[in-house]
């Protein structure tokens, strides 16, 4: 059993760190205009670990001591409940890592088109997707006549939660021959030509987000209702071809378990994470972030409470949308075949690489910590209590009930 253990429910206090999820329960209500998904997303973190999730009354089987376990949301975006879900997606990709060098590449949106995407997230971030995905796919073909892996993982903010999206993507420095009989490998530190990246990409981007408008797929509403107008559409377009979109392309990894240690990192981040939120003051949220443009100092922002949370649910992606995508040999449909003929080629060409993969340090999976006797410190308990959100509820009625007779 995992999760945070209480001796009894939590009661608010001063000292007590400022959360989203608390951010959600005290101020969500001044919250107007939002979209269907942003209120499911602030139901759910603001009931998560809380009463009326329900819990587990634990019993500890060495001390007796009673504790109580919370029930989590699950929702994607809630701080607190990405650590499960990332333990085992990492846990999941282990088998799919080789033995290769493997390069971190960034596709960024425009700013130009940054409000258009706000306001299509859907369609904008697939087509993002889209661009980017088959950009890598046929530039490596092209240049290494190889087909790669890519996995790509779609970030919508930057330090400030204000929209950047992007999306970050783990390629194969090397891939599978097109006629599939070999592997080929990449030069150690150098991926694929930067300038035809950014120039495909880009026409890619432009060319997809046209047919997007002449389909009748876009929307236009508030701010960006100029857009519907053809003539201002086209105007945009042409604003993103005069300026050249970079693609970034940082340095190699060293290895599949830098690799892993990246995944746990960022494949299943928020917008803000619990611990960057320092204070919460006069109803102004200060919060840190990192300043990549000044030499990445570390500095402070102050919001007000309501401005702080439409930050962060700008980032409340589409229902069911798909924020990590697999491409090239590690594609859904392409992984469970080409994987394996991959390892064999690898090991026959150069079997020093398939062994330092099967003895490599560093790729074990960091499990969340098990639940914790307070009192002994012992990890083995028995339920002695199992409330469900539906049971809470009954017993609330019911609790309410009596107060009306009592006081009648």
């Amino acid at each position: 059993m995992k999760g945070s253990c209480h001796k009894s429910p939590p009661k608010d206090e001063d000292s007590a760190p400022v959360t989203i999820g608390e951010l959600m329960r005290q101020y969500s209500h001044r919250l107007q205009g939002l979209l269907p998904e942003q209120w499911s997303v602030v139901r759910a973190i603001s009931r998560c670990r809380e009463a009326l999730m329900g819990w587990r009354k634990l019993k500890c089987k060495k001390c007796g001591e009673k504790v109580y376990l919370y029930r989590s949301c699950r929702n994607r975006h809630c701080p607190l409940c990405q650590g499960v879900a990332r333990a085992k997606w990492v846990r999941d990709r282990l088998k799919e890592l080789l033995p290769v060098p493997y390069f971190h590449v960034v596709f960024t949106l425009a700013g130009e088109l940054r409000a258009l995407a706000l306001r299509n997230k859907k369609v904008m971030y697939d087509i993002l997707f889209r661009a980017s995905s088959e950009t890598l796919m046929e530039v490596s073909e092209r240049n290494l006549n190889a087909r790669i892996g890519a996995l790509g993982i779609l970030h919508t903010w930057g330090q400030q939660m204000m929209d950047h999206p992007h999306i970050h993507f783990i390629v194969t420095g090397g891939g599978l021959s097109l006629d599939g009989l070999r592997w080929i490998f990449g030069k150690q530190k150098y991926f694929l030509p930067k300038d035809i990246l950014s120039e495909v990409f880009q026409g890619k981007l432009l060319d997809y987000i046209g047919q997007a408008y002449r389909a009748g797929e876009l929307i236009f509403p508030g701010q960006i209702e100029h857009l519907a107008d053809p003539v201002k559409f086209a105007q945009l377009m042409r604003s993103v071809v005069q300026k050249r979109l970079v693609v970034h392309i940082k340095r190699p990894f060293g290895g599949p378990e830098q690799v892993l240690c990246y995944l746990g990192r960022y494949t299943h981040r928020v917008a803000i994470t619990n611990e960057r939120i320092l204070k919460l003051e006069n109803e102004m949220v200060t919060f840190q972030y990192k300043d990549y443009a000044d030499k990445n100092k570390v500095k402070t922002m102050e919001l007000p409470v309501e401005a702080f949370l439409r930050r962060f649910l700008m980032h409340v992606l589409p229902e069911r949308f798909k924020k990590i995508r697999m491409y090239g040999i590690w594609g859904n449909r392409a992984k469970k075949k080409l994987l394996p003929q991959c390892r064999d080629l690898i090991a026959k060409q150069k079997p020093a690489k398939m062994a330092e993969m099967l003895i490599a340090p560093g790729l074990e999976v960091r499990e969340p910590e098990p639940t914790i006797c307070p009192k002994c410190g012992g990890k083995d308990f028995e339920v002695i209590e199992d409330v469900t959100p539906r049971r809470f509820r009954r017993r609330e009625r019911k609790n309410q009930k009596g107060v009306d007779v009592n006081t009648s």
